[in-house]
């Protein structure tokens, strides 16, 4: 008897050590995470991988790296199915955005959803996104929250999301902090990827803001020196075309908008780029014509963009029809065809209309989208303390049966050797 009550003694104490098993830290899990992250194969499939990960007790307890693993699914989303990697991105950021620190995780996940919400045209949720990662950044001063050029980018971000919501003075303060850092960021492409952002954002916002030309002329000049890929180069040669506009050099402005052209042709022949943007330089031509008072010139290209306004496979958008009106309304003013001006006037105006209305209702479903993001997080928030406490009740309940079947299993093993021990005695009396 006393050999069975042992043996459960035995089993019942590891079954207690096992309950009091300190679970990983997060710190650890995060490392692992990154593991994977850096170890998975190309043949693997990565949403299949991390998906499965996520069903693993060691992970799915543990909030930080629950959000860690959602946001790596949302990665692997973006390219294929923005509305899946939204999902995913916003379950990461309920899980870990009320915690105290992680304020690297975090960023990552506020960055994901901003630059979501940028590709799909959604400027205040990219604004909201990226403003949340600056609030971290100016919280944290003197802590290496980010490497230094996730920093840079993360100010040119936000400064670009002020930009597509006409706050120029907002963006033109975030660049300058951005550039601030731009003698310490490093030397390799993507240091000079940055560095050309940021002098071609301060050029964007300084002309838009009507600040002085020797400044304009001064982020052209170091423009020239990170000019790293075509969309850079098409960047430079627009905003010098603009530079020259500015002070009536048509001439060369003409020179800058026709390199412009160029690289929308070539790109659109290896589809890199949709028409839009050669539309585009087809309009800036046609104003730069009109400009130069050359009436053939701007005749020919109004024929080329016709053709193109026709073409209902180029699904042009309304704001890019407000550049061709805006220049036919140009045409007509400068070569005196009154009754036309006038039309094209109503044409621009009623096209306007239309983008303020289009903007007023996606406006008002970010809002609503934001309202409800904030509604989901409470509910989530809520359901992963009840959670919690449950599982901390569940752990005490254990925890309590096992301590009281031990206490019972002690005291029959107290009760066995006493009664072990009055027999021998009694025996050994017998016996003598």
């Amino acid at each position: 008897m006393i050999k069975d009550i042992t043996i459960a003694l035995f089993i019942l104490v590891t079954l207690l050590s096992s309950c009091k098993e300190e679970k990983p830290s997060t710190e650890q899990l995060l490392k692992e995470i990154k593991e994977f992250e850096r170890n998975i194969s190309e043949q693997e499939d990565p949403i299949s991988f991390w998906k499965n990960l996520l069903k693993q007790k060691r992970y799915a307890s543990n909030r930080v790296a629950k959000s860690s693993i959602n946001t790596m699914i949302g990665v692997g989303f973006y390219r294929s199915n923005l509305d899946s990697a939204e999902v995913y991105g916003t379950k990461a950021l309920v899980l870990i955005e009320d915690l105290e620190g992680f304020e690297r995780e975090k960023i990552v996940v506020y960055n994901n959803l901003g630059n979501i919400a940028n590709v799909k045209g959604k400027s205040f949720l990219s604004s909201f996104y990226y403003y949340r990662i600056i609030s971290i950044l100016e919280a944290n001063p003197s802590k290496a929250v980010l490497r230094l050029e996730r920093k840079v980018q993360s100010y040119l971000n936000s400064a670009n999301a002020n930009i597509n919501l006409n706050l120029e003075e907002s963006a033109y303060n975030l660049t300058r902090v951005a550039a601030s850092y731009v003698d310490s960021l490093s030397k390799g492409d993507y240091g000079n990827y940055l560095r050309f952002r940021i002098y071609s954002q301060l050029f964007s916002s300084s002309y838009n803001l009507k600040k002085n030309t020797d400044s304009l002329s001064y982020y052209l000049e170091k423009q020239e020196q990170f000019l790293i890929s075509p969309e850079a180069k098409r960047f430079h040669y627009l905003q010098k075309a603009y530079f020259f506009d500015l002070n009536n050099q048509f001439d060369s402005a003409k020179v800058y908008y026709q390199k412009c052209l160029i690289i929308d042709q070539n790109e659109r022949k290896d589809n890199v780029t949709t028409p839009i943007n050669e539309y585009v330089a087809y309009c800036d031509l046609l104003q730069n014509s009109i400009n130069r008072g050359n009436i053939n010139e701007a005749d020919s290209l109004i024929d080329k963009l016709n053709e193109m306004r026709q073409d209902i496979s180029l699904n042009l958008p309304d704001l890019t029809h407000v550049d061709f009106w805006e220049a036919m309304m140009n045409y007509h003013y400068k070569f005196k065809n009154f009754e036309e001006y006038h039309e094209a006037t109503e044409k621009v105006l009623e096209l306007i209309q239309e983008i303020h209305k289009e903007a007023e209702l996606q406006a008002k479903e970010e809002m609503h989208a934001m309202y409800q993001l904030e509604e989901n997080k409470k509910a989530i928030k809520e359901l992963n303390q009840d959670v919690e406490v449950k599982e901390n009740q569940l752990q005490q309940t254990q925890f309590l049966l096992i301590i009281t079947t031990l206490g019972i299993l002690v005291a029959l093993a107290i009760l066995a050797l006493f009664y072990y021990r009055q027999k021998n005695q009694k025996l050994q009396q017998e016996y003598e």
